[in-house]
């Protein structure tokens, strides 16, 4: 079972539902019990907007290109459809799309 932090690859919906794109996305959350996972979009553009993280390429982590974790782009899935792990994000990733987080839902 992935924990937070844990950078898996999974079918990521577009936001009308359309269609889902295989992409590497970050754990935010798990429900232990439960069979759903909430995960944040990780994108290769290299713009950012206020709300995204950067995220460069590591052997820990398993990305291949310099990308953008986008702490506003979440879905919640069913853990069943992850295809697989790539690796973890380091301890300050993790803090950055933590403190955006708060920030985007005022918590």
């Amino acid at each position: 079972m992935p924990k937070q932090g844990v950078i898996v690859l999974v079918p990521f919906p577009f936001t009308d539902l359309s269609a889902a794109k295989v992409r590497p996305a970050i754990v935010l959350s798990i429900k232990p019990a439960g069979s759903d996972v909430i995960l944040a979009f990780i994108s290769s553009r290299q713009t950012r907007g206020e709300h995204d993280v950067a995220i460069i390429p590591s052997k820990a982590n398993g990305l291949k290109t310099p990308s953008v974790i986008i702490c506003n782009k979440i879905a919640t899935l069913e853990k069943a459809i992850i295809l697989g792990e790539l690796g973890f994000a380091e301890k300050d990733v993790v803090n950055q799309v933590k403190s955006k987080l708060r920030t985007i839902f005022r918590i």
